[in-house]
């Protein structure tokens, strides 16, 4: 057993070599790590969750950030609040 406890040691190299010899070879293509935080994200917008869960999963510092980096996953949003407010609209 060396010093810090680990039987073998596993750099970023060797994880990331791992990493994408696995995905090359389940999904005929390469994927990055970050690919997995992104789809993540994705998902969790697209399934309707709260951004500032959604943020704090990430780690970022504020929801803005969140929103700039995957906004471009709201595309229907806006419609969408437009119907709602649409629904409050009460027959005279």
């Amino acid at each position: 057993i060396l010093d810090d406890n680990f039987i073998f040691r596993f750099n970023k190299a060797s994880y990331r070599y791992n990493f994408k010899n696995a995905t090359i070879k389940v999904l005929g293509r390469d994927l990055r790590v970050h690919d997995l935080r992104h789809s993540h994200a994705s998902f969790l917008i697209n399934n309707g969750v709260d951004i500032l869960l959604i943020s704090k999963r990430l780690g970022h510092s504020n929801t803005a950030m969140t929103l700039n980096v995957y906004s471009h996953l709201y595309p229907d949003r806006e419609n969408e609040a437009i119907n709602l407010i649409n629904k409050l609209k009460v027959n005279k």
